[in-house]
């Protein structure tokens, strides 16, 4: 089975024809020599960083700046210490991987490595509470900033090892790609969605709502700022159910519906999931947020081998 789940580029130019990515792009990681965080900058400026190893129970995305240079992912705040920046977790056979207790399961680094175009590499082993591997995991996470966006692309394999036939994929109602803002955001996030997205009430804030993308706008220090997920056309089960609350704190993910409808990943069946986050400073309209969806789908659609994200759209 095949899914592929949406990522986002912000652009209305077309095609890298002429120019490589990294040409094009410059964006380099690097490991810090202080911890296990890698860091990815464009001419000395940070675009992100990310954990490689388990943190302590997943590895994850732990900053992410907008052109401007504002950062706006919280990492494992008091009320929910398992919120991790924007991070990729589900249950696998009843063992969450999101959750962090005694009960819940472990991603394991196993390699990381940078490559060219702006692309973190992992390897990773999802291993139960009882010390077996579960899943192993593919993971591909590539950076760009343009003067207008920064993106990010976050690609997964998952597959089963050889000893296992299948294993059932699940979790509650906000598994998946998440991302957990910081607190300027949690007194004034409002999110935005396609026309004619239809929403479901799940509890208190808690909405699930079908559609093509989900944006996040909030404001730091006055100045908004628009964070989008995109989700791609040939997912299975698309369009995606995007979690999204504002209270207490401010919050959403990309999701797969597993809550009510648990996925059985087969031996032999590598099950590739694509996602995708992008910051724009600004309060992005509609209409604009639709245009850029249409771009991302065309990039893809052009370069689907390395996800080669285009430029500019000044």
């Amino acid at each position: 089975m095949k899914l592929l789940l949406g990522c986002v580029t912000l652009t209305l130019a077309a095609g890298l024809a002429g120019t490589s990515q990294a040409e094009e792009d410059g964006v380099t990681w690097k490991a810090r020599d202080t911890d296990s965080c890698f860091v990815a900058t464009k001419q000395g400026k940070t675009l992100g960083v990310y954990r490689s190893t388990a943190h302590p129970n997943k590895p994850y995305l732990e900053q992410f700046f907008t052109p401007a240079g504002i950062q706006v992912l919280l990492d494992s705040p008091a009320d929910h210490v398992h919120h991790h920046g924007l991070m990729f977790a589900v249950s696998v056979d009843d063992v969450s991987y999101w959750e962090e207790s005694e009960r819940g399961g472990r991603q394991t680094n196993v390699e990381t490595k940078g490559a060219d175009h702006g692309v973190l590499s992992q390897t990773l082993h999802w291993i139960d509470p009882q010390g077996h591997t579960k899943l192993n995991e593919q993971r591909r996470i590539q950076l760009s900033q343009t003067d207008d966006a920064t993106w990010l692309t976050w690609q997964s394999t998952l597959t089963t090892p050889e000893s296992i036939d299948q294993v059932v994929l699940g979790g509650s109602h906000y598994y998946g790609l998440g991302m957990r803002f910081i607190r300027a955001f949690d007194a004034t996030a409002t999110f935005r969605f396609p026309e004619r997205s239809v929403s479901e009430s799940v509890r208190g804030s808690e909405k699930l709502t079908r559609a093509n993308w989900v944006a996040c706008i909030g404001k730091v220090d006055d100045k908004p700022v628009t964070a989008v997920m995109f989700s791609h056309p040939n997912n299975v089960r698309h369009p995606a159910w995007c979690f999204t609350m504002d209270k207490p704190f401010a919050y959403q993910s990309a999701t797969l519906n597993l809550w009510k409808q648990p996925l059985t990943l087969k031996r032999d069946a590598p099950l590739e999931l694509t996602f995708g986050v992008a910051l724009l400073d600004g309060d992005i309209p509609v209409e604009q947020i639709n245009s850029l969806y249409a771009q991302w789908l065309k990039s893809l659609a052009d370069s689907p081998a390395t996800s080669s994200l285009p430029r500019s759209s000044k």
